[in-house]
């Protein structure tokens, strides 16, 4: 569930494999003409799962996000009104951007969007953000890197067949 400043309930069932993307649309991506203009923009292909409208609106000042999803680990409550129970919602991820402070100054209005530099990072601190290489964005894919080579793995005191190895990004 998308919360705050946008709300939106995903489907039951709805699941996201590792490595995939996953959009959810200010538009209903059911209506053929704006899903076809939308997918053309950006170049997106239909492995990438739609999901539309939200309610709400995004500020270009600042605004809060917040992603949930239920705490199937957790004990299950009950509404004191109906009776039913359920597992509660719980925050995976929430983002508060701004532009002031440290955010990038190139996704305020200027034609970049904000992208998490590492997905697995938390996204209330402005400094696992960059602004994307791309003007308007790149939704639905990791975007161009920065132009930054980083070590982003190392496989070390392997036993054969595998071989110790460096990976560059």
């Amino acid at each position: 569930k998308l919360d705050t400043a946008v709300g939106f309930s995903f489907p039951q069932g709805t699941t996201l494999a590792t490595g995939s993307y996953l959009l959810v649309c200010g538009f209903n991506p059911t209506d053929p003409a704006k899903l076809s203009a939308f997918q053309t923009k950006y170049g997106i292909d239909d492995s990438v799962l739609l999901f539309g409208p939200w309610t709400g609106s995004l500020s270009n000042s600042s605004e809060n996000i917040q992603l949930k999803r239920r705490d199937l680990t957790g004990d299950r409550q009950t509404n004191i009104t109906t009776g039913s129970s359920f597992y509660p919602l719980i925050i995976e991820d929430e983002v508060i951007y701004s532009d002031s402070g440290n955010w990038p100054s190139r996704a305020d209005g200027i034609g970049s969007s904000l992208s998490k530099k590492i997905s697995s990072s938390w996204g209330m601190d402005a400094e696992n953000w960059r602004s994307s290489n791309e003007f308007e964005g790149n939704p639905g894919s990791a975007g161009k890197p920065e132009g930054e080579i980083a070590i982003t793995e190392v496989l070390s005191h392997t036993d054969y067949p595998q071989q110790d190895t460096i990976e560059l990004y």
